[in-house]
């Protein structure tokens, strides 16, 4: 596994990408009910940090993806045991945290600053979720039937699909959750615990999976608020990364190539 990783990882420092080594399990370790499970979950990643030390800081760990960890005073201090034995090995590497639960703006607020150096505080940003997950069968029965929905928010649209879910006998909460939040002022209201955490305790702040499922989304309507989300993080100074590269949110066309109209609304150069 640790030859594995290595190669990946030398690829991506050949061709000068920085990389966040993020442990991103699913389903994610029951810590509160399991703490022996903790305990080998810090043992390995003091063994990554041993392994890794000599490596250059633009290898930053992340120590965990969206935990489950429910207890806000339970995450906090595993986060901090966790950040003490990495820098008790390494002192200087940076180190990606989040909140507990699934790692949103308010859960990262809610948890607060830790007292360690190297620090960078991470969050994530579907909003608003019945746009960005529309159609996701995984995101439960309601999110799976909805396909079209326009960025901002069709009001009007909106309307429709609710006679629609009514005749059908669906749930119409995501339709009413979008009338509510499908506005750019609505994600800046939803980021502001983040970034009020970010000023107040002036730690830096990293967006670290924002994107929209693609195959049931209008394509302009995914670019611009891709666009819309990259260009607000970029005026707060927040760092980001869209999820993903080649999976249902994609960065790729149908034909497999860089989609023009993403990487343009991400501010990359367009070949």
């Amino acid at each position: 596994g640790f030859v594995y990783m290595e190669r990946g990882l030398t690829w991506a420092m050949k061709y000068g990408l920085g990389v966040s080594l993020d442990f991103h399990p699913v389903p994610p370790p029951a810590f509160e009910k399991s703490p022996e499970q903790f305990e080998r979950f810090k043992t390995l990643w003091v063994e990554l940090t041993k392994r890794f030390k000599a490596w250059p800081k633009s290898l930053i760990f992340e120590l965990m993806n969206e935990p489950r960890v429910e207890n806000t005073a339970s995450w906090k201090k595993m986060v901090t045991e966790l950040c003490a034995a990495i820098h008790a090995v390494d002192p200087d590497r940076w180190i990606i945290v989040t909140g507990p639960r699934w790692g949103g703006s308010g859960d990262l607020a809610e948890m607060g600053p830790l007292r360690e150096k190297n620090v960078i505080y991470t969050f994530h940003c579907y909003d608003p979720f019945p746009f960005t997950h529309q159609g996701a069968s995984w995101a439960g029965k309601a999110m799976e039937p909805l396909k079209g929905f326009r960025y901002p928010v069709d009001e009007a649209q909106m309307l429709d699909e609710i006679e629609k879910a009514q005749r059908e006998d669906r749930e119409i909460w995501p339709m009413q959750n979008y009338m509510k939040g499908g506005t750019l002022d609505a994600i800046k209201g939803a980021i502001a615990p983040a970034l009020n955490l970010g000023q107040e305790n002036g730690v830096p702040l990293y967006c670290g999976e924002f994107g929209v499922y693609k195959r049931p989304s209008p394509p302009a309507d995914r670019a611009r608020w891709i666009k819309d989300v990259r260009t607000l993080m970029e005026s707060k100074g927040v760092g980001w990364a869209m999820w993903d590269y080649k999976g249902g949110f994609t960065l790729l066309g149908d034909d497999g190539r860089p989609d023009p109209a993403v990487l343009s609304a991400l501010g990359l150069r367009v070949p």
